[in-house]
């Protein structure tokens, strides 16, 4: 991940057993201080109008955030949905990977995610493509 964007991004899609697990083995060498357990609530989701260009408000999601603090790192973690263990799971992949504690593992988890995300999102387009209307001009 080139930013922590990035990364919160990546957090956000993973697979909620894969990142429990690296969080897991995180906990069992390291001492994490949890500094807002993980919350639920709801976040307004905004879009963007396509043809102007302008942003408008979609819609409230439901949310769960988590924050930790590890080797003098904090940690934060946003997923959509009702998810404790997924955020709180996050804020440790992310408060370690800012320590540069087991870096690549959690790279590596990220990056299959996102490429995960991106196979879904093609399918889904390809499932979609034979449903498009296309619009041919008459001449004059």
């Amino acid at each position: 991940m080139r930013t922590r964007e990035e990364r919160f991004e990546a957090l956000a899609i993973a697979d909620e057993p894969a990142l429990v697990a690296l969080a897991d083995q995180i906990l069992a060498a390291h001492a994490v201080t949890v500094l807002r357990p993980p919350v639920s609530g709801a976040c307004m989701m905004r879009a963007i109008e396509t043809a102007e260009g302008s942003v408008f408000n979609l819609g409230e999601v439901s949310i769960t955030e988590a924050e930790v603090e590890l080797e003098g790192e904090r940690g934060y973690c946003m997923v959509m949905g009702y998810a404790p263990q997924k955020a709180l799971a996050g804020a440790v992949l992310d408060a370690a990977a800012e320590a540069n504690l087991v870096f690549e593992d959690i790279e590596r988890l990220l990056r299959n995610s996102i490429e995960a995300e991106q196979r879904r999102r093609t399918a889904e387009w390809e499932a979609l493509a034979p449903t498009r209307v296309q619009f041919d001009e008459i001449p004059e």
